[in-house]
């Protein structure tokens, strides 16, 4: 996953603004990772792709020594990265009903830094689904029936947000097709051969504060990505991500019931005063408590936008209450 100048969320429209986070290298942030933040403390685990539970790993392929490599063919050698943006979409990937996960490590200075997993695919019950988890433990869970997202953060669970106009519906596409590859506009190819029976497509890019990083994709036939290494420009790893195709996830028990629509739920309507929006009403679990991703817009618990929006009423059962949410910029 690219993660210098990181771009959380990719809105479509220009009047949706994009908030711009600072990390390690290169690769945009995408998945449902859509709204967990990072934390950087110290760790050696990585996240197991077919079980979501972070497992210790030690990882031996740096692919970036001692590498005996051979010359990539004629047709190979003019590969671009829309070729392997467009191999590595996830309507080609899901195909069939499959499944994938990206994991992602970070480094500094040799050390792992930070881990990630992102699912994207079809559950057990054949519904859609996008997921993401850390080494953290913290998860998201999208709700594509919702619209929604819900996060499971050490024991407590939320109901995640994304009220302005059809920037969820844009965040779900954007990581349908973003997940294992998201190539800069102006990423260049720097040279094309073949490494132990794989594809490798170096690739540069510079960023806007004139930062250089260096990419390593190895991929398998049909340019179907399995690994990404990425360098800072003195040649130390930034991240690794590796790619796990046919994976299954394993929704937290937690959050089950949730997904299958069992919760008892109530009603949140989103109102624009101004009238500078569409209006919507999501359906969510009552028993816990709304969090908002916001971006052009602030939330109000009143028409005339006086009193920022909470969702702390409960009611006499101890359940959370129907509420209007009055988004004003």
């Amino acid at each position: 996953m690219r993660v210098h100048m990181i771009k959380k969320y990719m809105y479509i429209l220009s009047f949706i603004i994009m908030s711009m986070l600072l990390t390690g290298c290169g690769k945009k942030d995408e998945l449902v990772m859509i709204t967990t933040e990072k934390h950087t403390g110290d760790t050696t685990e990585n996240t197991d792709a077919n079980s979501n539970t972070p497992v210790t790993t030690s990882e031996t392929l740096d692919n970036t020594s001692d590498v005996v490599t051979e010359e990539a063919s004629p047709e190979e050698q003019k590969i671009t990265m829309a070729d392997i943006t467009a191999a590595n979409s996830g309507d080609i990937l899901l195909s069939g009903g499959k499944g994938l996960t990206a994991s992602t490590t970070y480094y500094s200075a040799g050390t792992e830094l930070y881990s990630e997993s992102r699912f994207l695919g079809f559950g057990e019950d054949g519904q859609y689904m996008q997921a993401y988890d850390d080494v953290n433990g913290d998860i998201e869970v999208l709700d594509n029936y919702n619209q929604c997202w819900y996060v499971l953060s050490g024991v407590n669970i939320y109901t995640k947000l994304c009220p302005e106009d059809s920037v969820c519906a844009r965040l779900i596409d954007y990581n349908h097709n973003h997940t294992v590859i998201d190539a800069y506009d102006s990423e260049e190819i720097k040279s094309v051969y073949r490494s132990d029976g794989k594809l490798v497509v170096e690739t540069s890019y510079t960023d806007d504060s004139g930062a250089a990083f260096t990419y390593k994709y190895y991929m398998t036939d049909g340019y179907l990505v399995d690994e990404i290494y990425c360098y800072d420009e003195s040649g130390d790893k930034i991240s690794y991500e590796r790619v796990t195709r046919d994976s299954v996830y394993n929704t937290p028990d937690e959050l089950i019931d949730l997904l299958n629509g069992i919760a008892e739920t109530r009603t949140i309507q989103v109102v624009y005063p101004d009238g500078d929006g569409f209006g919507n009403i999501y359906i969510v679990p009552k028993r816990y408590p709304v969090l908002l991703d916001l971006y052009q817009y602030k939330a109000y618990s009143d028409e005339a936008c006086s009193v920022p929006w909470d969702d702390s009423s409960l009611d006499a059962d101890g359940n959370y209450v129907d509420s209007i949410i009055y988004l004003k910029k």
